[in-house]
């Protein structure tokens, strides 16, 4: 599992970030805890699930990497949200993905 370097953490899930990084990696999946991945396919920017849809060995390789971390669905969209205005506040004519591409190479 590859996570992006600067992840985005929704505010509800930041006390246990980190606590809930290790569960996932670790194959336990906490009730309520969705992820924001980037796909491995050009087709999709982003994509938000639950994160007990990474036990999923086809999910896990078509995964490029996670991108973000929420407590709730709600959450996780809020993220998008933010990451969206991140990228429209670098000035940049890129998309989401490219963005999150570029800053992992910086």
């Amino acid at each position: 599992m590859v996570w992006y370097k600067h992840l985005y953490v929704g505010h509800l899930a930041s006390r246990r970030r980190k606590k809930l990084m290790h569960a996932i990696e670790e194959g336990n999946y906490p009730p309520s805890v969705y992820v924001v991945i980037l796909p491995e396919g050009k087709g999709s920017q982003l994509e938000i699930m639950s994160a007990s849809e990474l036990r999923h060995a086809w999910i896990r390789e078509h995964c490029r990497m996670v991108v973000a971390i929420a407590q709730g669905k709600t959450e996780a969209y809020s993220i998008v949200e933010r990451l969206a205005g991140d990228v429209y506040a670098s000035g940049e004519d890129i998309s989401i993905r490219e963005w999150l591409i570029r800053s992992c190479e910086q």
